[in-house]
């Protein structure tokens, strides 16, 4: 089911990678895989098999969930087909199932179909948001940068002081007049000799 996670990875042999058998997308179903020994195991004393399972996934939702492992010593194909929960829905004639009967065919469907997955990941990539235009990207950061307020160059700042002083002084003239004048004869050489 998971792409490059196919089952003849479960007995591969490889140990060194994180690969194996997964069926990601389709968590909450029944899987299984049937394997096949080479040569059938005959002991007339009966025979003790371990099972050492090692998963090299570092990922802890990644690992195995609910499983068991089954033998048997028939020969030829294993009738192995749908998982009990598929096949007594299945057995169920179309008119008795219920909603939930149905819910379990769909969910399964709708996760595991290919043609239904493809379906529902170009419905999902449809309601994803346009991304924005490239040149408009463009012009909102260079308006970000001229939005910046530019500091007053200080002798312009000095230039409108200069000038609200001298509105200032027009609207006094006269008190102006005198301070110039008071202001001329205090530096005068005359007036500081006499002084």
């Amino acid at each position: 089911l998971q792409t490059n996670f196919a089952i003849n990875q479960a007995f591969n042999g490889q140990t060194n990678n994180q690969q194996g058998w997964a069926i990601s997308n389709a968590m909450g179903f029944d899987h299984w895989a049937t394997f096949r020994l080479e040569q059938p195991i005959n002991h007339e004393s009966g025979t003790v098999l371990t099972f050492k399972i090692h998963q090299f996934h570092n990922a802890t939702d990644h690992r195995l969930g609910r499983f068991r492992i089954s033998l048997t010593t028939a020969e030829g194909d294993i009738p192995l087909d749908q998982p009990e929960t598929f096949a007594s829905v299945l057995n169920t004639p179309k008119e008795l199932r219920n909603e939930a009967d149905q819910k379990v065919l769909l969910d399964y469907l709708s996760i595991t179909d290919a043609e239904i997955k493809k379906a529902n990941e170009a419905l999902a990539k449809s309601k994803q948001a346009v991304p924005p235009d490239g040149e408009l990207t463009k012009l909102e950061e260079r308006k970000k940068i001229l939005s910046k307020a530019t500091p007053d160059d200080p002798q312009l700042v000095q230039l409108r002081e200069d000038v609200k002083q001298s509105e200032v002084q027009l609207a006094k003239i006269r008190l102006t007049a005198a301070e110039d004048l008071t202001w001329a004869l205090i530096n005068s050489p005359a007036f500081l000799f006499n002084h």
